[in-house]
């Protein structure tokens, strides 16, 4: 490092940025300047992601074939704005791919045997696309290939000691290329980069596509570093100026003003666009984006507003509920509480701020937990 904050102080606008910056561990001027101003420049080659040729290959493959393709998607608005992006993207191409999202209480998350049962009813599919999903599903991608599917998957969860037998699993987790604090939604926006360069499409606009980035990437709570941050910023130039009906009238009901802000995506639209996976399903979210009829657009963005709405009832009666048995039942200065909830929607629909709430309010660490046949599944965010 040379010069440290004071010969920063210039790029940063003052020594006092210049010496948090140094602080967080900033090495050199170049570093200082590419987080203070990320650039689309700035992009890698997504080549560099694991399998990234294979997926390509296979895409190009299934359309060039004309193969059913089915994109499966996750309900949070990590998985919706992926598959509304990986559908546009294939559209450009000619391809006619066929969406579908699992019902969370009936089905659960990912590729669960019943979600995958009624996709194939509805589907005829050759190349499945699972997208926020899949790394850990080994047994249901073999059945699937038993079905003669091909499974490709997409996704940025942790995998397990198994991987599934595929065509490609795209997850910047199972190397040390560098990408693991990518959504899903960057993922796919990774792969449209690499199908572009692989064949150009002359007059296809990539970068107008990252308006579902940047919801996706601020929506999923991923580190806002490294490439993040390029496709958050100027993404949410995008958003402000976005010609995606649906997402004009989202922000219409959700009463936002320009600048388009981190916060405003996160705590605006995004419970807005999450309150319907939670409630019921998330295809009134995925039409929103995706329309292209005005009135369309305006009853959704107003079903979504009731339905969040709605939601945040019944995470203030479960947060009501818990606390009123974690008084009654349990001494706060001695002892550990576990409040299990045995309703359909929870913990999903008792989001991370609920707990972030309980540690404000009584000075204590909050854990969400359901019984799960003869286990406890929980979630531990928030817990710092």
């Amino acid at each position: 490092m040379k010069g440290g904050a004071i010969s920063w102080s210039k790029v940063c606008g003052s020594e006092c940025v210049a010496r948090l910056l140094l602080r967080k561990g900033f090495h050199s001027l170049e570093e200082v300047e590419n987080f203070l101003r990320p650039r689309l420049s700035l992009l890698s080659d997504p080549f560099l992601l694991p399998q990234m040729h294979a997926a390509v290959s296979r895409i190009f493959d299934a359309l060039d074939r004309r193969e059913s393709i089915v994109l499966f998607g996750d309900y949070d608005v990590d998985g919706v704005t992926s598959l509304a992006l990986l559908s546009e993207m294939l559209c450009a191409y000619g391809g006619t791919p066929e969406l579908f999202l699992p019902l969370r209480r009936e089905e659960g998350y990912g590729l669960s045997r019943e979600s995958i049962e009624r996709c194939l009813e509805q589907h005829q599919a050759r190349l499945l696309i699972a997208v926020d999903c899949g790394t850990a599903s080994v047994i249901e991608i073999a059945d699937l290939k038993k079905r003669r599917v091909d499974v490709m998957v997409l996704d940025h969860h942790e995998p397990k000691s198994a991987l599934p037998d595929c065509v490609a699993i795209v997850n910047p987790k199972l190397t040390e290329c560098g990408f693991s604090y990518l959504s899903s939604v960057g993922i796919v926006f990774k792969l449209c980069h690499a199908l572009l360069k692989t064949r150009p499409l002359p007059g296809f606009d990539l970068k107008s596509k990252l308006d579902l980035v940047a919801l996706g990437t601020v929506a999923d709570i991923v580190p806002l570093r490294g490439e993040n941050r390029v496709l958050v910023q100027r993404g949410a130039l995008e958003i402000a100026r976005t010609s995606r009906i649906g997402l004009r009238k989202l922000m219409e009901v959700a009463g936002l003003r320009q600048p388009i802000l981190p916060d405003y995506i996160g705590f605006r639209l995004g419970p807005r666009l999450n309150a319907a996976g939670r409630l019921s399903t998330a295809e009134k979210s995925l039409r929103l984006l995706l329309t292209q009829d005005e009135s369309e657009a305006a009853a959704l963005a107003g079903e979504l507003d009731q339905q969040n709405r709605e939601r945040q009832e019944v995470e203030q009666q479960i947060f009501d509920a818990a606390v009123e048995r974690i008084d009654s039942q349990s001494d706060a200065a001695r002892d550990a509480a576990i409040v299990v909830g045995a309703r359909g929607n929870c913990p999903k629909i008792s989001s991370t701020s609920n707990c972030d709430r309980f540690r404000r309010e009584r000075n204590r660490q909050g854990k969400r937990t359901k019984p799960r046949r003869t286990q406890l599944g929980r979630s531990a965010e928030s817990l710092r």
